[in-house]
């Protein structure tokens, strides 16, 4: 998580390559000062070959797991429903495009919950207040901000890989699904005749709803 918000921070310039490095690797900078600019070059190279061989179509986790008393949500959506990754997806989506604030805050308040707080609520749950939340998690700092912005664009990657005719590579937040009105046009079609149970589809689980959307995008082609 540290790791993370300290490579986030560094490329919005929020960190000098000094502090990066001892964010990053949890020293002391008075340490950092004794190595000479030949020792942090080295350094500099190891961090790149770290980058290129990491592969994103494997980050299907989030990388900060808590947000004060809010939780995100599991490994590969575990648990998520289509309304919430729906709801998601649009905010960042919009904040893509726009750049405001309050989309990203809204983005973030959908995604992290409360531990006992759901959007369908079953037996002790808590149905999810979702302006407390936004109030809440908007003070969290900017550069956590745009860690979870950035680590829900490499889920999205994932996506592409596992759902490939659902999330087209190489369109990013534009891709089936990256507006709302796309996820509107895709749910509706999904829904179909069965109005009646439209909510049993916002409750389905949204890696349920992937495979059967992806496979009928491939069986249309």
């Amino acid at each position: 998580e540290r790791q993370f918000v300290a490579l986030v921070a560094l490329s919005r310039g929020s960190l000098s390559v000094e502090e990066f490095y001892a964010s990053f690797l949890g020293v002391d900078t008075d340490l950092l000062r004794e190595l000479d600019g030949y020792a942090l070059w080295m350094l500099g190279g190891l961090f790149e070959r770290l980058d290129r061989q990491r592969g994103v179509d494997g980050v299907s986790s989030f990388f900060i797991p808590r947000l004060r008393v809010y939780h995100s949500p599991d490994e590969k959506l575990h648990g998520m429903s289509f309304q919430q990754f729906m709801m998601i997806d649009t905010y960042s989506s919009w904040y893509t495009v726009s750049g405001r604030a309050e989309y990203l805050d809204q983005m973030i308040a959908a995604m992290y919950l409360k531990e006992g707080y759901s959007y369908f609520p079953e037996k002790d749950e808590t149905l999810v207040d979702f302006d407390t939340s936004i109030e809440d998690l908007s003070q969290i700092h900017i550069d956590v901000k745009m860690a979870v912005f950035i680590n829900w664009n490499l889920i999205r990657q994932w996506l592409s890989a596992t759902f490939p005719y659902l999330f087209p590579k190489g369109d990013g937040n534009d891709a089936k699904g990256g507006s709302a009105a796309a996820w509107l046009d895709i749910f509706d079609a999904f829904v179909g005749d069965n109005i009646p149970h439209m909510d049993e589809y916002k409750k389905l689980p949204c890696m349920d709803a992937f495979r059967i959307l992806n496979r009928k995008i491939k069986n249309s082609k």
